[in-house]
């Protein structure tokens, strides 16, 4: 991790709550500036705050305008209802930018790192703004939005990309074209840690995320793909707030503290997951197989399977696949590679 706050005392983390992948990827980042002393606090909102709340009980939060970003069910749709969502989106950034100048006021805060939340810059400190995401992967009819991506993100005084700067990478065209002299590329992130294998307690393990209702379809298809496997299976559903108690033949997390997931992949053969970046940073780190399912319509994620295919063990599907396969065929086709 290729970072240096030294001078900065005072630092607030600002995730953006789609999905909890933004949230989990600065869990690395807060542990070393807490290592190193630093004060931290956090800002944002939704699921991914109280992820953020569970892992570090002891620092304080504060509360930002939601994006209250939803995907269509249908993936087809999802370039307009993106567009369709853009004026509440821009309205959502105008008011966090306001709150967040208040929250550095009250709280001395001397150095703010966003991750994907478009609102957080600001005059009153050094601001960063964090993504994997220069140049936004969009059909023809969307590329105007990476003009106002960019715009954006010069509000900010530096650029950190999670990612190796070089030819070896994990984010191809998404972060590697641009020529700006304030990118800076610290690595990927990822919350856990490679350590010893254990003994395998899980043929596959499933890993749900996303905003809904995807995450909600996303995890439909897995469940009837477990019910159809005779494995022995897992499924991390990633709801936090959830109390369900699920009846099946497999075993069912409603959410995992990073400590506790991490193990749960290590004592796994395969992971399948979606192909968003955080969750291919997890996979990287950890150098475990991973069948990644890109979410129906969103062309990052589309890319980004594609740009991984046979790299780093892993391997692409699409979720409508998903339905008319046996888990046990998947295992064969991943493993006789």
């Amino acid at each position: 991790m290729d970072i240096n706050v030294a001078r900065h005392s005072h630092i607030l983390i600002c995730p953006l709550d789609w999905g909890l992948g933004h949230a989990t990827r600065c869990i690395p980042l807060i542990r070393q500036f807490l290592f190193a002393g630093k004060k931290v606090s956090i800002a944002g909102n939704g699921p991914s705050l109280k992820v953020l709340k569970i892992e570090f009980p002891e620092i304080r939060f504060f509360e930002l305008p939601a994006y209250q970003i939803r995907y269509p069910k249908n993936g087809s749709y999802f370039p307009i209802q993106m567009a369709l969502q853009s004026p509440k989106v821009l309205s959502a950034i105008s008011k966090e930018n306001k709150v967040l100048d208040i929250i550095i006021r009250s709280q001395k805060i001397d150095l703010v790192i966003s991750d994907n939340r478009f609102g957080c810059y600001t005059t009153l400190c050094r601001s960063v703004f964090m993504t994997h995401q220069l140049n936004i992967a969009l059909p023809k009819m969307l590329k105007w939005l990476n003009k106002v991506n960019r715009t954006f993100i010069d509000k900010f005084d530096e650029v950190w990309v999670p990612d190796f700067a070089g030819e070896l990478n994990l984010s191809g065209k998404l972060s590697h074209e641009s020529k700006k002299e304030n990118v800076k590329f610290i690595g990927p992130l990822s919350r856990f840690q490679k350590k010893k294998r254990y003994k395998t307690e899980f043929d596959v393990l499933a890993i749900i995320s996303g905003p809904e209702p995807q995450r909600t379809i996303f995890e439909n298809v897995i469940k009837q793909l477990f019910q159809r496997a005779d494995l022995r299976c897992a499924l991390v559903r990633g709801l936090p707030n959830s109390t369900d108690e699920l009846k099946c033949t497999y075993k069912v997390y409603e959410h995992l503290p990073s400590a506790e997931l991490n193990e749960l992949i290590l004592k796994s053969d395969l992971i399948i997951c979606r192909s968003g970046y955080s969750s291919i940073m997890d996979l990287f780190a950890l150098g475990i197989p991973g069948l990644i399912i890109p979410t129906p319509g969103q062309k990052e994620q589309e890319y980004l399977a594609n740009h991984l295919k046979g790299k780093f063990g892993l391997r692409p599907m699409d979720q409508v696949s998903l339905e008319d396969i046996e888990l046990s065929d998947i295992i064969s086709d991943i493993f006789s590679h």
